[in-house]
């Protein structure tokens, strides 16, 4: 079958009734049609509840807009996963588009070189924010170790799909703890006032 005539009457349709990719995007993510940046951190605490019940959970939210804006740059392609094997110091790098469930059984399975990565440096930069730019708005702890640490990018703005997706991950065997850099925060306090 020639795809060719589905590929213009989708495109006629995309001008004849001005629909956007942006919305097609949000759609397709469970985004809301008004993306609320700033949240209040019971708001935020409450949106990844289904991560802090299973393992040891630390969430934290930037200090400022500004503190934000100076790295959002560096760490671009957000909603994005890092896991660390703490005894290999293999990193592995997943984003939201992979098949997450499948990736959970393959780092089970002992089959993720397809997932590692060599530029450390985004990753670094996330640690190094969490220190200098982050506080932590959340910490629980149930005495569980293991050799992997996974730090989750992303936001409460991106909607539920987002959140079920990256919970899969929660099934990894042997996660030690669980690093959620929320991108929504506070909308001003002292250091965005001058």
């Amino acid at each position: 079958m020639n795809s060719k005539p589905l590929i213009l009457l989708s495109l006629s349709l995309f001008i004849m009734t001005g629909i956007s990719c942006n919305y097609l995007i949000r759609k397709h993510l469970g985004m809301d049609k008004n993306i609320d940046f700033f949240q209040g951190e019971k708001e935020i605490v409450k949106y990844y509840q289904p991560f802090t019940s299973k393992r040891n959970t630390n969430i934290y939210s930037f200090n400022s807009v500004k503190s934000f804006a100076s790295i959002k740059d560096s760490i671009s392609n957000y909603p994005l996963v890092y896991i660390e094997n703490i005894d290999t110091k293999e990193l592995l790098v997943i984003n939201c588009h992979e098949d997450l469930k499948s990736t959970t059984a393959d780092i089970n399975n002992n089959d993720y070189k397809y997932l590692i990565t060599q530029e450390k440096n985004k990753y670094e930069l996330i640690k190094k924010a969490i220190e200098e730019k982050c506080y932590p708005i959340y910490a629980h702890s149930n005495n569980t170790y293991g050799n992997w640490s996974v730090y989750i990018i992303s936001g409460t703005f991106f909607g539920e799909k987002i959140k079920s997706r990256f919970f899969s991950l929660t099934n990894i065997n042997g996660i030690s703890e669980i690093n959620i850099v929320n991108l929504s925060g506070k909308q001003t306090d002292e250091s965005d006032e001058e």
